[in-house]
């Protein structure tokens, strides 16, 4: 096992989860998928680590989560819960360094390297970009037990509690996890690497495709470009090298294209989208269905 492999925790087996391990092990990278053996199938024909991960969720965060979000509860439940069991498989399997993928990213790098060059900035914890944690870069067992207790006491101590509560949202309906990793940012800004910043050398990742984020934009998502097997966004006639494409919601549907390099097909796709997102979000009819729909679903 390489001491920085990338690690997944999802469960069952859709496609973007196996296109995002196939991409990531291009670059070299060894990878962990944590869940059960409902994609432990996945593993094998890889020939990748599959943990389970009922087998190291012994953590208390249950007892003090409070529930404040659209998602159901499970489900945000375990959004938490995923960086408790990431820390004991890291002590399990003796890893000192990780990274964290979420199953809708696109990987265009080697870990290791990536390491080093963010060492080669300051003395980091945690890199994460700014208000989420779908890419986490994990510099010790400690500072992620460090994290871990501040996501607990995040929901144990009233004052902390408090200040999550009042905490600006962004990118979110509700408090979800991301509500933490934006404010421990904000906290302790010596420990985390923005990964979403440009750091002088034109290298960012990306925190979500359906977002400009005043980079180039097509049918209201980032436009990109493959060179040479390496991503690139644009800001006017400037180009970055981007390290990550993240395609979340309905958008992780699209990500076979781009992993198969098909960017014709992936951008005639997006004019049929936009058009679609188009009518779901302008149309007044369709905005009334929505919200009826919200006020019925299990997910709001």
């Amino acid at each position: 096992m390489n001491k920085y492999p990338v690690v997944y925790i999802h469960k069952w087996w859709p496609k973007y989860l196996e296109i995002s391990i196939k991409q990531s092990l291009q670059n070299g990278n060894d990878v962990i998928l944590i869940w059960d053996e409902k994609n432990l199938d996945i593993a094998k024909k890889y020939n990748i680590k599959h943990v389970n991960f009922d087998d190291y969720n012994k953590n208390d965060f249950e007892k003090y989560y409070v529930h404040d979000t659209r998602w159901v509860y499970w489900f945000e439940l375990i959004c938490f819960q995923r960086r408790f069991v990431l820390l004991d498989v890291m002590k399990a399997e003796n890893l000192e360094r990780c990274v964290y993928l979420d199953s809708d990213i696109l990987y265009y790098w080697n870990a290791e390297e990536e390491f080093k060059r963010i060492e080669s900035y300051w003395d980091y914890d945690l890199a994460f970009p700014n208000f989420s944690g779908h890419t986490t870069y994990v510099f010790s067992q400690e500072a992620l037990q460090e994290f871990c207790d501040f996501m607990l006491n995040c929901y144990k101590d009233k004052k902390l509690y408090k200040e999550l509560l009042d905490w600006p949202l962004m990118y979110q309906p509700r408090r979800s996890d991301m509500s933490i990793f934006q404010l421990y940012l904000h906290k302790f800004p010596e420990k985390v690497f923005d990964l979403r910043e440009d750091h002088w050398d034109w290298v960012v990742y990306d925190g979500y495709i359906n977002e400009s984020e005043w980079y180039k934009t097509i049918f209201w998502k980032k436009y990109f470009k493959m060179i040479k097997n390496k991503a690139y966004l644009y800001k006017g006639k400037k180009r970055f090298l981007v390290k990550t494409l993240h395609f979340q919601m309905h958008m992780k549907f699209y990500m076979w294209m781009v992993f198969l390099k098909q960017l014709w097909l992936f951008r005639v796709l997006l004019f049929f989208n936009y058009i679609v997102e188009w009518i779901y979000w302008k149309i007044p009819f369709v905005r009334y269905l929505r919200k009826r729909w919200k006020e019925h679903s299990l997910f709001y």
